[in-house]
């Protein structure tokens, strides 16, 4: 039984199983097909990065391409973190009615002190 990486391709192709070195040519021949189009594809690749690169594009991550980073650049690290600390605390006022009546139902005080 003719077995490429594991798999029966006799089964998974619907073919008769191949018989000797003559049956293994389509195969092989496929093979090699194969294998060259991925060694075209991998220069046609590498030819467009180099013309690309030739043309002066930059390649690869872009540093300060995030909103986070160009907004650090500009207000620095502790206005981005006093902004974070504004929105946070904003989304737990927005609780506080529901953590209050979860309290005062008896269910515990779950600010662990720090709602009233």
């Amino acid at each position: 039984m003719f077995q490429l990486a594991e798999v029966d391709l006799t089964q998974q192709c619907n073919v008769p199983p191949p018989a000797g070195t003559p049956g293994n040519a389509p195969v092989t021949s496929l093979a090699a097909v194969a294998e060259l189009e991925g060694a075209l594809i991998s220069q046609r690749t590498k030819d467009a990065l180099a013309a690309a690169k030739a043309r002066g594009k930059v390649l690869g991550a872009h540093p300060g391409a995030s909103p986070l980073t160009a907004y650090l650049r500009e207000h620095g690290n502790k206005a981005a973190l006093a902004g974070k600390t504004r929105v946070a605390n904003a989304r737990a006022e927005s609780w506080r009615g529901i953590i209050e009546a979860l309290v005062d139902d008896g269910l515990g005080n779950t600010c662990a002190g720090s709602c009233r």
